[in-house]
C-alpha cells in the first residue's frame, strides 16, 4: 500500500504505516490493533471497499489526527492477482 496525503508529518506517516502493516490479532495487549486482512480473498472491487471501510474505522480509533480521504486501487496488475492500493489521508489537525 502506498500512503499519500496533505500535511502528513513523518510521525503520522510512521503510525499509519505501522497500523497498515500489522495484521489484526497479532499485538498481544491490543488484539484489535491492525487491519483485518480477510478482504484478501475477495474479488478485487469488493476487497478495495472492505479495505477502505476497515482502514477508516481503524484510523478513527487509533490515529484520530488523520482523516481517510479514499482508498484508490491500481488495477493494472489485477490479472496477475495483485492490486496496488493507495491510501489517501489528510491531517485533520491542520
Amino acid at each position: 500500500m502506498r500512503i499519500t496525503g496533505d500535511n502528513l508529518t513523518p510521525d503520522l506517516r510512521q503510525q499509519l504505516e505501522l497500523l497498515l502493516a500489522t495484521p489484526v490479532g497479532t499485538v498481544a495487549l491490543d488484539r484489535d490493533f491492525g487491519v483485518d486482512l480477510s478482504f484478501l480473498d475477495e474479488p478485487v472491487s469488493v476487497a478495495v471497499n472492505m479495505a477502505a471501510a476497515e482502514i477508516a474505522v481503524k484510523l478513527q480509533k487509533y490515529i484520530p489526527a488523520l482523516q481517510l480521504i479514499r482508498v484508490q486501487a491500481d488495477y493494472e496488475q489485477a490479472q496477475d492477482g495483485t492490486v496496488e492500493m493507495e491510501v489517501i489521508v489528510k491531517n485533520a489537525e491542520q
